[in-house]
């Protein structure tokens, strides 16, 4: 049972992908793709315990802010980001290196506020106001981003994506699928 249940999502799977449409891929291509980039980066967690009030917390998430933007304000004014990363940051995986974080894209496990934020900015620009995630409050300098993979070099992966959600989306997809292999198999049930 196991087997044949594995094989027919993969025939599901395969059906489905050689359903979407070269547009569909095109738009997902130009929608989503993006090349690597990487960054560097400074932390600032707010300073809060389990224990502390909603005001506290409140408080200390206001205190952690108003630092970040401190800094900004010192990168404004031309103070070094690898320096002040190694001073400041509760990043303590890249703080020592001045912040940094190699290359990484989309589907690499990051936070999605750090993500777009980092996705909009050009290279060696960094943020103007604080990207607050679920870690604290973060000041963004975007690196480097390699230019994105060619089309043809990732159709496949893309195809893959779009029936994956597609077939999250619509459950009837998958039982309509397997009607439509068998009507091409010209599999009869009597």
């Amino acid at each position: 049972m196991l087997s044949l249940e594995y094989k027919r999502n993969l025939a599901i799977e395969d059906h489905v992908q050689d359903s979407i449409a070269d547009d569909e891929i095109q738009k997902y291509y130009d929608d989503e793709i993006i090349g690597d980039m990487s960054v560097r980066h400074i932390l600032i967690s707010p300073d809060t315990t389990a224990d502390m009030t909603d005001e506290e917390k409140e408080a200390a998430e206001e205190d952690a802010k108003k630092q970040a933007k401190d800094l900004i304000k010192q990168l404004d004014d031309g103070a070094d980001f690898e320096e002040l990363a190694k001073e400041y940051s509760d990043d303590t995986g890249s703080a020592e290196d001045g912040g940094f974080i190699d290359y990484f894209n989309k589907d690499d496990n990051m936070d999605e506020a750090f993500l777009n934020a980092s996705i909009d900015l050009e290279e060696g620009e960094y943020t103007k106001e604080p990207v607050q995630s679920s870690f604290g409050y973060h000041i963004i300098l975007k690196v480097d981003q390699k230019d994105k993979p060619e089309l043809d070099e990732v159709r496949d992966d893309i195809k893959e994506t779009l029936a994956e959600e597609k077939l999250n989306e619509d459950p009837a997809l998958m039982y309509n699928a397997l009607i439509e292999i068998r009507e091409e198999a010209g599999i009869e049930f009597n």
